[in-house]
């Protein structure tokens, strides 16, 4: 048999799967013909692609016998009280006008960040210019939240949103290093996002998928990511971008630890330790002289 003449590979009397496993292959950038024999449909492949073609017939197969992983519920609960707490904070200062100081002492300054007070990258966090900005992140951050922590639990997805948040603000400020000023949950959004993103991958790449849809959540994450980080007016698309990477290496990261299978007691710590943390800045900046 000369090199890249036709190998059958199967048959079937029914079409749809004929239609299926062409279907299959082609996604594989392979090259199928059917070929009608009789009363069958005959799967036929070029001979230089008739191991790779077998292999992935028995992927998809073994994944339509697999039910997949269990389906996840959303923790709503935590998700609408941070959306209600940002909401609440922006409208306890004052709204638009917050009350003075608190603009001056929770921004995101990349001067002063790179100065030492790296409490700015978690309270800028909870600072907004206005209602439609504010609103925004707490609709979108509540939702994205609230399946972060359906994967890795209350009080670790919390943790982590917040640490994607931070870094992605502290990255920021390292590269403009200079008069950038920012305020906005869309960085910790962005790093839930990234999150989600990277458990997406962890999850396929545990199930052997291969190839493109094994990376598939990377580029739905990448296209919400330019569909929603950017934008006219005041975007600070670099923070939303470094909140993303910040929050897919976060994700891998808990790849190789056993984090995401901590127990009731511990999430509970580290929901308190997330709250911790954030009011334990914003006391650090209202003590700075």
């Amino acid at each position: 048999m000369s090199e890249g003449s036709p190998v059958r590979l199967r048959a079937s009397r029914r079409r749809r799967w004929a239609d299926e496993w062409a279907l299959v292959l082609l996604a594989e950038g392979l090259h199928p013909t059917l070929r009608q024999e009789g009363r069958e449909l005959a799967l036929w492949i070029p001979a230089e692609e008739a191991e790779a073609a077998a292999g992935a017939l028995q992927e998809y197969e073994r994944e339509e016998r697999d039910p997949g992983p269990e389906r996840l519920h959303a923790d709503l609960e935590v998700g609408a009280a941070v959306a209600l707490g940002l909401l609440g904070f922006f409208l306890a200062l004052g709204g638009a006008q917050p009350a003075d100081g608190w603009l001056e002492r929770g921004s995101a300054d990349a001067a002063r960040i790179l100065g030492g007070e790296l409490w700015r990258t978690l309270t800028a966090l909870t600072l907004h210019a206005d209602l439609r900005h504010v609103g925004a992140n707490a609709l979108l951050g509540g939702f994205l939240l609230a399946m972060v922590c359906a994967v890795l639990g209350r009080g670790l997805g919390l943790c982590l949103v917040l640490l994607a948040g931070a870094a992605g603000n502290a990255v920021n400020a390292l590269l403009y290093a200079s008069q950038h000023v920012s305020v906005g949950a869309s960085t910790a959004v962005f790093g839930a996002l990234g999150l989600l993103v990277g458990l997406g991958v962890r999850g396929r790449h545990r199930r052997r998928m291969r190839g493109r849809r094994a990376w598939a959540p990377l580029g739905a994450g990448l296209a919400l990511l330019a569909f929603l980080g950017t934008g006219e007016g005041r975007v600070d698309v670099w923070a939303h971008f470094w909140g993303f990477v910040a929050g897919a290496v976060l994700a891998l990261a808990v790849a190789f630890t056993s984090l995401d299978t901590l127990g009731t007691r511990s999430q509970r710590i580290l929901t308190g330790v997330a709250a911790l943390a954030m009011v334990g800045c914003w006391t650090l900046a209202w003590l700075r002289p």
